[in-house]
């Protein structure tokens, strides 16, 4: 019972993984492009010091709530139009099965030919299409229109694992400056570390779900994020 409970969580992960990670890379670059945009604000006054720290914080955090708010329900929005896209489909190939059964037939054996299915697995299946007519409704569907009903009907939780990836991850980056308040390059050279090692923790959780090629899984994880940054940071360079 503990295996199959195991498991049971194992594939709940990996079902919300490319959420995860899509929601903590973009948290910490986009975070930290924050950071680097700021960081040539500084100045020798106490002052001005105070109020680079400041701003940084300020839209940081205004930056994570928006930005997290923004990705989650885009992705919501984004699973429903898909789902109505999806039973739209559905329900037209539902009355051409209804009204034209002879020509769904024909176009699924053209489809099992395409894929090379000798004759007599392709009458099994056919045979097993005429008497299943849900599955061949899914097959068909999914054969013809790209819509795979497992990957339409997956939970909205996605977008929630969006939205609270992209903020913690996307915080990381940011604490140096709730810390360290009184220099600013002390603490944006501390965060740009703390980027580093958010992108090493996210490659090891994906490579942990996924269990493929640790030194893949981090070193893509690491490559996109930094080269992202440096983008960011040399635009903040730029526009000081």
């Amino acid at each position: 019972m503990q295996d199959n409970n195991k498991n049971g969580k194992s594939k709940n992960l990996e079902s919300y993984i490319k959420d995860i990670i899509y929601g903590g890379s973009d948290g910490i670059v986009t975070t930290f492009a924050v950071v680097a945009g700021f960081t040539g604000a500084n100045s020798v006054t106490a002052e001005t010091i105070q109020l680079t720290t400041s701003v940084v914080i300020i839209f940081g955090l205004a930056n994570l709530l928006a930005d997290s708010f923004s990705m989650g329900l885009g992705d919501f929005l984004s699973i429903r139009a898909e789902k109505d896209m999806y039973e739209s489909i559905l329900l037209q190939e539902r009355n051409n099965l209804k009204n034209n059964r002879e020509n769904m037939m024909v176009l699924s054996e053209k489809a099992l030919d395409n894929m090379g299915i000798l004759n007599q697995d392709k009458e099994n299946l056919m045979a097993i299409f005429k008497n299943n007519h849900e599955f061949w409704l899914d097959w068909f569907v999914q054969e013809y229109h790209g819509f795979s009903k497992k990957e339409v009907k997956a939970s909205l939780l996605g977008p929630l694992f969006t939205a609270i990836s992209f903020m913690v991850f996307g915080l990381i980056p940011l604490i140096p400056f709730f810390i360290i308040k009184s220099n600013p390059d002390q603490a944006f050279f501390i965060s740009l570390v703390a980027m580093i090692s958010a992108l090493l923790l996210l490659g090891f959780f994906r490579w942990k779900i996924v269990k493929h090629n640790l030194l893949r899984s981090i070193g893509e994880t690491l490559f996109v994020g930094i080269l992202s940054s440096s983008i960011a940071f040399f635009v903040g360079i730029w526009l000081k």
